[in-house]
This record gives C-alpha cells, structure tokens and sequence, in this order.
C-alpha cells in the first residue's frame, strides 16, 4: 500500500505553488502526489505539476459570490472522501494546504515513526481557541452548541496541516462535510468569522468522540509541522510553553526548538515576506 498527499490548488500562480510542489519532491517522499484543481487553475501551474510528477484531479470551482466562500473550505473535503472511496490502495493520507506549505522532510517516515498508537496527528497552534478571538474561538462558536465552553479550554488547530491512517482520514474528510452542511442549515453561513467554516467544525470533531481517543496534537519537539512565522514569536499566549521554532534564514530551513532538527512540515511561514522570499528561492 503506498501513501498519498492532497491538496487543492485554486487561483494560484506556479510562483505560489512552487515552494510546495518542489519540497515535496525534494523530501523523499514516494507515495502518490495528488492535486486538485479547479477549472481555472493556469497552464503553467498545471504543465510544472504534472512534469515534477503530480497527479491531478479535477474539481468544481469555489462559487463567484464571496458570500458563500466558507462553503468551498468544507466541501474540499467531500471531493478529497469521494476520491479516497474509489481508492483503497492507500496507507497514509497527508492532507495540506499549498500556498503556504513546504516539506523539509519525508512525512511518511514520521508517521512510521510516531503515528501508532494513534490514527490521526494535527498539527497544534500552540495557542488555546479562547486565545483567538477574531478567528478561531468565533468559528467554533458558531458550530459547537453547549460544548462551546469545553473546547475553547483546548489548544487550537490549523485544518491545513494534518495525516493519519487512509481509513480514519477518509471518514473525517466525510464528517467534516457533513457536519458543516447540517451546521449551515441553523447557523448563518456568512463568511468568517462568523459562518461556518471547515476549521471551525475541525476543532470540534477532533475534541469530540469517536475523534478524541485516536487524534493526537503532537509536541513541538517531535518536529511534526511548525505552524508559525518568527513575528509569532511575539505572541505570549502560547500553550505548551514549548518555546519557538528556530528561523534559520542563511539555510532557509525551519528547525525544532532548541536543536537543529527540521521540522518535516513547515506551514504559514508566508506571514512573514522575508520567509516567504526565502523560501521561494530554495525551491526554485
């Protein structure tokens, strides 16, 4: 059985791809490099995807009417489960974004090495969900009901960063869509931060059951994905007190605090220009 990265790639130059695409590469990894793309994706970014020896899948585009954007955050999804469904060859799934996305190492060797017992590993915001007003306490808000005031007690998660076990990540993709259908059914699905939206419901689910028993939020020292960019390192609110992840601008890479292990996932280090410069010269 092989394993299988995922993303979705809409509106975005081959400028912003790159990065992902060639660190992905790069890495090692093996499995199946998988892409879902909507109708008006360029040809530059679907001629450099395929010759780096992505897959691609076609795939609806967002709607034009802003007003129901949060919408297509969750039906990615419904079309990433649909796919999985007719595809029983995989062992790990690796579901990421992409614009904001690179890889400094293998992923599948460091879910060999610390996924079990576990079947689904997200990466952490190192902040609580109360600790993000603006965003993510408002998103869970909008879709947890009475459990409201449990969850926000919880360190927060980015949906854009997580893997696991082929079976258990296909029936997540599943109810992360349905959950958010019948959500948008009480709630007013208006665009963040008040709407419903796939983080939002994803910070749920993974504190809910059958979730909350086989999805972990690894330590930062295990060097899953940083999830930051050095101004964050302003931020006192952070949850583990684990310290920060260390910026290394001459190499362009990412390392776990306090060592000179890379992180294997590096993600929204495009909040910062310089990184994100950096890191479009070395996946150039």
């Amino acid at each position: 059985m092989r394993d299988v990265t995922i993303t979705f790639v809409h509106n975005l130059s081959w400028e912003d791809v790159r990065p992902y695409a060639v660190s992905l590469v790069r890495s090692g990894f093996s499995g199946l490099k998988l892409v879902f793309v909507t109708p008006g994706t360029l040809p530059e970014v679907r001629y450099n995807l395929k010759r780096l020896g992505f897959v691609l899948v076609e795939s609806p585009a967002p709607p034009v009417n802003p007003e129901h954007w949060d919408e297509w955050g969750w039906l990615r999804f419904h079309y990433a489960s649909e796919y999985l469904h007719g595809n029983s060859e995989f062992r790990y799934v690796i579901w990421t974004d992409a614009r904001d996305v690179v890889f400094q190492s293998n992923v599948s060797a460091w879910l060999d090495r610390s996924l079990s017992p576990h079947s689904i590993v997200v990466a952490g915001l190192s902040h609580t969900i109360k600790d993000c007003p603006s965003y993510n306490d408002l998103w869970v808000r909008a879709v947890s009901g009475s459990d409201y005031n449990r969850i926000r007690e919880f360190e927060a998660v980015a949906c854009g960063t997580f893997a696991g076990t082929a079976s258990a990540m296909t029936r997540m993709f599943e109810d992360i869509d349905i959950d958010c259908r019948l959500c948008c059914a009480y709630v007013d699905p208006r665009p963040h931060p008040q709407g419903v939206t796939d983080q939002g419901m994803f910070n749920v689910l993974i504190r809910t059951t059958p979730y909350d028993t086989i999805v972990r939020v690894p330590w930062m020292c295990e060097g899953f994905s940083a999830q930051w960019w050095p101004a964050k390192n302003n931020e006192a609110r952070t949850f583990k007190n684990e310290g920060f992840p260390v910026f290394d601008a001459e190499g362009g890479t990412v390392y776990v605090p306090g060592t000179k292990i890379p992180f294997s996932i590096v993600h929204l280090y495009d909040r910062d220009d310089a990184w994100l410069e950096i890191m479009r010269k070395k996946y150039a």
